[in-house]
């Protein structure tokens, strides 16, 4: 059934970005689909029972000149999403519509309204590219532009490109240590058309599970597209089945892979300082000790269990190391001739990294045989070396994280205000601190 909007009710608020925002509303889309599209309003879930076939959305029949743009949040896409504007056409005998495509792991979908046509907004409706549900957190129309969360802050480059213009290798560490980051990418054909997939974000090394797809949105041969990126989703993209996945050579964090026959990987930059946890979350960090006279630090198992990540921080002494080196391994604690986890450079060349390892890894690396090792004095743990001829290990840090991410949509019709602390940047409404998520895309 054809569901009218009403704009009675609806009620204008600026944000600290001067911006009208109206809500469109998730709580209406109960009748509004076709083609076997299907609503539940308790969950506000959407489930595509078909590729492209069906849809749903809100039949407005609108005057949109108050605004610029319509925006749809919602959790982690399963599959690429269509956002769609119909306008109606002059003598209202058809519909005009433009489209926007998001690829799957995106968070939000972004259309700009066509500013000759958006006072004859028709409908805004949802497809998907694959049978999937979806589930909404916000659909409204807005004002002004989008909330730029790297504004004020000054980037760096991050990673290795293990293949120029084609391949960065993102460490975990290095993750930690950035709010956000932002991928560009560079067009090669006039293939790249809107939401055509032009790369992609995997745990390391493990192709066959792509965390996050990377999707044209600046079509057109040497346009480049951006991708704004917080720091937890790009943990999350680290791990495989919720636990960080580590590759053959030791190394956890992801690699971003473009297409080499539609774009170029331009830059992968750093932007903020990140606490470990992403988001709002808050890291405490304790030095664990520096080597004794053979080199080695000594983790107890009690101490491996008070932590949930381990910092090994590592100076490279000969420049000849390359990215996936040995530089040093673990073994249960005094048991050499045991089983060891070799832990390899995350960069190549001389000077001072870091290797993150989880907790739960380092539990496994005191273990032989399945069992914790006990050594000749009733202790059981690990012991942490370097390799002498190639690097030195300077000491090991444990870290503890608490606290959360929040989600908060930087547009609603709150009043917030953006501030900048300690090159973090922050969004205050009330009494409540949120970070900004989501990708920004120009």
């Amino acid at each position: 059934m054809k569901k009218l909007f009403s704009f009675a009710l609806a009620a204008f608020a600026a944000v600290s970005m001067n911006a009208a925002q109206l809500d469109l509303g998730i709580g209406e889309l109960t009748d509004a689909g076709w083609g076997g599209c299907t609503y539940n309003a308790a969950t506000h879930t959407l489930t595509f029972p078909s590729a492209w076939g069906c849809g749903m959305g809100w039949w407005l029949e609108a005057d949109f000149s108050a605004y610029d743009r319509v925006v749809v949040e919602f959790e982690s896409a399963p599959a690429q999403i269509a956002l769609n504007v119909n306008y109606t056409t002059p003598d209202g005998n058809g519909q005009q519509y433009v489209q926007q495509l998001v690829g799957a792991g995106s968070k939000s979908a972004e259309i700009q309204l066509d500013p000759a046509r958006k006072n004859s907004v028709e409908k805004v409706y949802l497809q998907a590219g694959a049978p999937c549900s979806l589930v909404l957190k916000a659909a409204y129309a807005i004002s002004g532009q989008a909330v730029d969360p790297l504004d004020g802050l000054t980037g760096e480059n991050v990673g290795e490109m293990t293949e120029p213009g084609k391949t960065c290798y993102l460490p975990l560490a290095v993750i930690r240590e950035y709010a956000y980051f932002e991928i560009l990418v560079s067009n090669k054909t006039d293939e790249a058309q809107n939401g055509w997939g032009i790369g992609k974000i995997v745990a390391v090394s493990d192709w066959n599970t792509p965390a996050f797809e990377l999707s044209c949105n600046n079509p057109g041969t040497g346009n480049v597209n951006r991708f704004v990126i917080e720091q937890a989703d790009m943990l999350e993209y680290a791990k495989k089945n919720g636990v960080y996945h580590t590759d053959e050579y030791g190394q956890q964090g992801v690699h971003i892979n473009v297409y080499d026959d539609k774009a170029t990987l331009v830059s992968v930059k750093g932007y903020g300082e990140g606490g470990t946890g992403g988001g709002s979350s808050t890291a405490t960090k304790t030095d664990l000790g520096t080597p004794n006279e053979y080199g080695c630090v000594e983790l107890l198992l009690d101490e491996i269990n008070s932590y949930d990540e381990f910092e090994i921080v590592v100076n490279v002494t000969n420049a000849a190391v390359g990215a996936n080196w040995g530089i040093g391994k673990i073994v249960p604690i005094n048991n050499w001739n045991g089983p060891f986890f070799e832990y390899k450079s995350v960069k190549a060349g001389a000077g001072e990294q870091t290797i993150v390892i989880t907790k739960a890894d380092m539990q496994e690396y005191a273990k032989v045989n399945g069992e914790y090792y006990t050594d000749e004095y009733q202790r059981q743990g690990v012991t942490i070396n370097a390799y002498d001829d190639k690097a030195a290990l300077v000491k090991v840090v444990g870290v503890s994280m608490s606290g959360g991410s929040a989600i908060v949509n930087t547009t609603s019709a709150v009043k917030a205000t953006k501030v900048i602390e300690n090159g973090r940047v922050y969004i205050l409404r009330g009494n409540q601190r949120y970070t900004i998520t989501g990708a920004i895309a120009e």
